[in-house]
């Protein structure tokens, strides 16, 4: 197993949200959404900044978190659209209704 990362800013109780998203491999916003679902822990505040207890940001690290959870985003309108034009068929579909083509 790989060995936990080390150096500045992992010997303190706490790391900053800059520090955690550059271990966890992700964004400022990610770590914030992990915070949010409950995988980080949040630490005492210094001043305005938000800190994060250490030992959660590696056991989130172990857990291997740190990949972007993927966001289901709707299509376009004309994205939706095409879609829809693509399963009309070429021959227009539209039939009299003896069921010969018009």
């Amino acid at each position: 197993m790989a060995t936990p990362p080390t150096g500045p800013g992992l010997d303190g109780p706490a790391v900053t949200v800059e520090r955690a998203a550059e271990l966890l491999h992700c964004s400022r916003a990610r770590v914030f959404a992990l915070l949010k679902e409950g995988r980080l822990v949040r630490a005492p505040r210094f001043g305005r900044e938000t800190t994060l207890v250490t030992a959660s940001v590696l056991a989130a690290l172990k857990v291997g978190t740190s990949l972007p959870m993927p966001v289901q985003r709707r299509a376009t309108r004309s994205k939706r659209r095409a879609a829809t034009l693509r399963t009309v068929p070429l021959d227009g579909g539209i039939k009299r209704p003896d069921g010969t083509p018009r």
